[in-house]
């Protein structure tokens, strides 16, 4: 008898570019859930969330305000 599974699982995918000569790096992040019975590396799951996120480097002895 097979047991029927409930619940779902999920994977990150992230993408970043950095940008060396200006010191900023872009990042996205994409959630997707699928069901415990699908494969997450090659099933299709629409997506649940996408995070945008955009960092400027802070050189040795600079504060994070620019000083």
């Amino acid at each position: 008898m097979e047991v029927p599974l409930r619940g779902t699982i999920s994977r990150s995918d992230f993408r970043a570019i950095f940008d060396p000569e200006n010191g900023i790096v872009k990042e996205t992040a994409t959630l997707r859930t699928f069901s415990l019975k699908a494969n997450p590396l090659k099933d299709y799951a629409p997506v649940v969330q996408r995070f945008s996120v955009t960092g400027q480097r802070v050189k040795p002895g600079q504060s994070s305000e620019g000083d």
